[in-house]
């Protein structure tokens, strides 16, 4: 249905910097739930202990550039220690090293790679005919009280597929399919052809998109429209 726009995504994708490829690949290999968390930050405190005994825990590997350091932490909240550290590093002179990080410094790491994949996101080829994406999840997070606008602080991943949204929602209540009706010349990015998880027909759109809220009959269902 929307092919032109997918070869359109799929030649871009082929044109960007490998660098660029490895951090929408982090992005959707675990770096999205890390971005979401330390975003949401205002709403629900992140852990910085938890995490940093997260990257104790997993598994060293080795490079030698300190900004790829930081920006692995996208990848299953691991760290990557520098080649002079020795093989044999321990779990606590780890967590020494790392504690060499302020929070604040990892939450600026983070941030600038939520800034770089926004900035992919809009350098993206703009959809050429409305569409329609799919979001599943299991509340209805992020709708302003008293009013029918939604919008999320953070990269909206969404579906192609219809079925494959539903299986993100949450099967005893029935909530939340989102139904979001997207506009011809909308910034977004059809991620499937790099994704670490494949099927998905996952397509991102930009932080802070608004939308407008409307329930189905029973309440359950959320139909989202972008509105300009």
């Amino acid at each position: 249905m929307y092919e032109d726009w997918i070869k359109l995504q799929k030649d871009y994708l082929n044109n960007l910097e490998p660098w660029e490829i490895s951090y929408l690949k982090q992005y959707t290999d675990g770096g999205h739930s890390l971005l979401r968390d330390v975003t949401l930050e205002f709403v629900t405190p992140f852990n910085w202990e938890r995490f940093r005994e997260k990257i104790a825990r997993g598994e060293m590997n080795y490079y030698d550039d300190i900004f790829f350091n930081l920006s692995y932490l996208l990848r299953s909240h691991r760290i990557r220690a520098p080649k002079f550290l020795n093989k044999n590093f321990s779990v606590d002179n780890l967590k020494r090293w790392t504690s060499i990080f302020s929070n604040e410094d990892y939450k600026k790491a983070i941030m600038r790679i939520k800034s770089i994949i926004v900035n992919i996101i809009r350098r993206a080829p703009v959809t050429t005919q409305d569409m329609l994406l799919y979001r599943g999840t299991e509340d209805a997070y992020f709708v302003i009280q008293g009013t029918n606008e939604y919008s999320s602080p953070n990269i909206v991943s969404t579906s192609l597929s219809k079925r494959i949204a539903l299986t993100f929602t949450k099967k005893e209540t029935g909530c939340c399919l989102k139904i979001i009706t997207v506009p011809e010349g909308t910034s977004a990015l059809y991620i499937e052809p790099i994704s670490e998880v494949e099927g998905e027909e996952e397509v991102l759109l930009l932080p802070d998109t608004k939308f407008i809220r409307q329930r189905d009959d029973d309440g359950k269902i959320y139909y989202m429209d972008i509105s300009e």
